[in-house]
């Protein structure tokens, strides 16, 4: 999580830009904007130019963080029907969609949640997930590994397959015409 030195103010779904030196880069938001910390999730991509760098942050460091958040992949309450499908850290903005939906409710919205990862291990979000399902009965979630063979996802007693795969088989199933 990270706390900003001014206000910083976004809409539910947006992205930050972070930097370290001259390197930026930008992060879907997590948080919903409620929230007074923003909250990312980040995948270390070993040999990248930023995440290695992130990675060997310690609490109390400082990054750059650009004062305006972007992007246009944000809730909209004139659709009725919102498919969300993600994998791992592609999540991000439903997560701060759905925290904000909660504690802003509008009439007449649905949302179907997709997500998938090769392992168990990388859905970090399946428990809010799943909670978030069982308090709001406008909401249909489902998490998938497409793995389900490997040692890492021993156990899983959920879907198995791939997620594009299994949208193409949920979808039509919730009623929906993709």
């Amino acid at each position: 999580k990270l706390k900003t030195s001014q206000p910083f103010t976004f809409k539910a779904g947006q992205y930050c830009t972070l930097g370290i030196g001259d390197v930026e880069r930008a992060y879907s938001i997590v948080s919903s904007p409620d929230e007074r910390e923003i909250e990312l999730i980040i995948e270390l991509v070993p040999h990248g130019e930023m995440t290695p760098l992130m990675y060997q942050l310690k609490i109390g460091d400082k990054m750059s963080c650009r004062p305006k958040a972007k992007g246009l992949f944000t809730f909209d309450e004139k659709f009725k029907n919102h498919v969300m499908i993600a994998t791992v850290t592609g999540v991000a903005p439903f997560i701060s969609i759905l925290r904000y939906f909660q504690s802003h409710p509008k009439e007449g919205n649905n949302f179907y949640v997709l997500y998938g990862g090769s392992y168990a291990d990388e859905l970090a979000y399946h428990n809010e997930f799943t909670r978030l399902a069982e308090r709001m009965p406008n909401m249909k979630y489902i998490a998938t590994v497409s793995r389900p063979t490997e040692a890492r996802n021993l156990g899983w007693a959920h879907a198995k397959g791939r997620v594009n795969v299994l949208a193409d088989a949920e979808v039509p199933q919730w009623g929906l015409d993709p």
